[in-house]
């Protein structure tokens, strides 16, 4: 019985938070669709420029040397380079789109 009440509680939470996600919505309802088309570009782009690098050179090494050790060092870090330019990277991609 008790764990059909904790199933129920979760159950419960889960439907109340759909409905808070879908008031979310309601707000982009009077949205330019010109802007949000710019947004996915932007957040894909970003999204690209931040992940392709460190995982194409995490590859790149550990195909060639067989080390994961080095490789996973090496494009954690250009990962976390890509991303302290996130700023920099985000104005200049709003810039072009705009």
């Amino acid at each position: 019985m008790q764990v059909l009440q904790k199933v129920d509680r979760c159950v419960g939470t889960f439907i109340s938070d759909l409905t808070i996600n879908r008031s979310v919505f309601k707000r982009f309802k009077d949205v330019d669709p010109e802007l949000l088309y710019k947004m996915i570009y932007i957040s894909l782009l970003l999204a690209l420029i931040f992940t392709l690098p460190g995982i194409t050179v995490l590859l790149a090494i550990y195909y060639n040397t067989g080390n994961l050790i080095i490789a996973a060092i090496v494009g954690f870090s250009i990962h976390f380079v890509t991303i302290a330019f996130s700023p920099r990277i985000s104005k200049a991609l709003t810039k072009f789109f705009s």
